[in-house]
């Protein structure tokens, strides 16, 4: 008889390991949203206009920090609105006023022709800049919060002299300029008070009609003699004269060849020929200077944008930037093209305003002669948008795709932007001819439509869920946000 051996419990079933790719967190997409309104800015801008009129514009920076916070306070990023808050709003006004009563010191010195003392304040003021944008980008970065949790700016203060490098490269090149402008006024001065003084003495050494004698009475004597010839000799005195003036003549083309085979000129024209040439060195001067500034400044700002994404913290997760300078100078060279363009089309608006204004005046003041200068003044408003408002505005479009198109924080989260440039330019446009239209009214209004086209055109990609990830630094933070706040009593928005 056979046993049938007894059944074994099947082992329980294990699932296949997953993907690494299945394993990772899902990534979340979060749209930044603008709820703020035109109306709404409205009354915030007013009241900050008229008390700026009051104050002689002392409350500036209390409007500023009015204007910020309203826009923060709209900003929803994923569904919480940014914080902006300042716990001793005076020593923002502390910094706006050591501002004002630097650039009054600086202009009055140049008013008053202390040229030495208005250059070493101006090297002085150069020094200081990089410091006080870092202290501007710490407060402003301390002061912004976001679902509890504190942003900040922690690059040392190494890192920002070594980032503002083109500074001292553009305010060499603004001091040279300036020095040689100086030195050619010197130059022309000089010129001008050496002709005079030789125009004087030949004025004075020159034999010109006697005046008449104090009493009013005919010269007499050898006075009578010298200006007038004796009646019986008419003939005689008219040949003399004759013969005189012809000596006179001959000699003085003698003088003058001699002069112009010797190549010596008189003194008083010694110096023109040379100001033509002073000039236009220091035109070229100029121009290589305004070159090289233009240069300084666009690396400086690249060197600015990339610390100020990198070296901001949001808890304890650093920010990070993709972002090469390469793509800077392309941008850079864009906007030198459409100011370009828009030089050209302004060139060609002044010349209709020029013959609507002329065509005006020749024609009196008919209706349509006065309809003509009020076009003429509309080309001559919207010659200023054409030339300044489309390049500006593509600088903000384009700088604002690099910077939100690289832009991530750590490694959990990154960020895309959909704004288009030729569509944000065209808004910039009709806003400034609305604003210029309405006397500046419709200003708060523009305001608000351009940042929300911005805000609303961004995107954030954040990995592994936002609450675990907030709650997350919200535990990182610490006690470090309140720390980095101290700005050394410079406060600047």
């Amino acid at each position: 008889m056979s046993v049938t051996p007894p059944l074994l419990p099947s082992p329980p079933f294990a699932p296949p390991p997953l993907p690494a790719a299945a394993q990772r967190p899902a990534i979340e997409a979060h749209a930044v949203r603008f709820t703020g309104l035109g109306s709404e800015y409205f009354r915030v801008w007013i009241v900050n206009v008229l008390l700026m009129l009051a104050t002689l514009g002392l409350y500036t920076p209390f409007a500023r920090y009015r204007s910020i916070k309203y826009f923060y306070g709209h900003t929803q990023v994923a569904g919480s609105p940014l914080e902006f808050s300042v716990r001793r709003p005076w020593r923002m006004f502390l910094g706006f006023v050591v501002m004002l009563s630097f650039y009054g010191l600086f202009e009055a010195a140049n008013h008053f022709g202390f040229q030495k003392l208005a250059i070493g304040l101006w090297a002085a003021f150069l020094a200081v800049l990089p410091f006080l944008w870092g202290s501007a980008m710490r407060f402003r970065f301390g002061c912004t919060r976001w679902r509890g949790v504190r942003m900040s700016f922690r690059a040392t203060w190494g890192e920002v002299y070594k980032a503002s490098w083109p500074l001292a490269l553009a305010g060499a090149l603004m001091m040279g300029v300036g020095f040689a402008a100086a030195v050619l006024e010197d130059e022309k001065e000089t010129a001008a008070s050496a002709a005079s003084s030789a125009a004087s003495h030949s004025a004075a050494s020159g034999s010109g009609p006697q005046a008449a004698t104090p009493d009013g009475l005919p010269p007499e004597g050898d006075e009578a003699e010298a200006r007038a010839p004796e009646s019986g000799e008419p003939g005689a005195d008219e040949s003399e004269t004759g013969e005189s003036e012809a000596g006179e003549s001959e000699a003085g083309e003698s003088e003058s060849g001699e002069l112009d085979e010797s190549g010596d000129e008189p003194a008083g024209d010694a110096r023109e020929p040379e100001l033509p040439e002073h000039m236009m060195l220091a035109l070229g001067g100029m121009l290589l200077a305004v070159l090289g500034g233009w240069l300084a400044f666009m690396r400086l700002e690249y060197n600015y944008c990339v610390l100020r994404v990198r070296r901001a913290f949001l808890g304890q997760q650093p920010g990070r930037l993709r972002l090469a300078f390469s793509e800077w100078v392309v941008m850079y060279v864009q906007i030198g093209i459409i100011g370009a363009i828009g030089m050209v089309a302004a060139w060609v608006l002044m010349m209709l305003a020029f013959v609507g204004i002329m065509g005006a005046a020749a024609g009196g003041g008919r209706p349509g002669n006065i309809g003509m200068l009020v076009m003429a003044a509309l080309v001559i408003l919207t010659l200023v948008v054409a030339v300044t408002v489309p390049a500006r505005a593509f600088r903000v479009a384009r700088r604002f795709q690099l910077v939100w198109n690289g832009a991530g924080l750590g490694g959990m989260a990154r960020s895309k932007t959909s704004l288009k440039a030729g569509a944000y330019v065209w808004l910039c446009v009709r806003n400034m001819l609305l604003t210029l239209l309405t006397l500046g009214f419709y200003r708060p209004y523009a305001v608000v439509s351009e940042y929300a086209a911005r805000a609303n055109s961004v995107t954030l990609y954040v990995r592994g869920g936002l609450d675990q990830v907030s709650g997350e630094m919200v535990r990182q933070q610490g006690a470090f946000g309140d720390a980095v706040a101290d700005v050394l009593g410079l406060d600047l928005i």
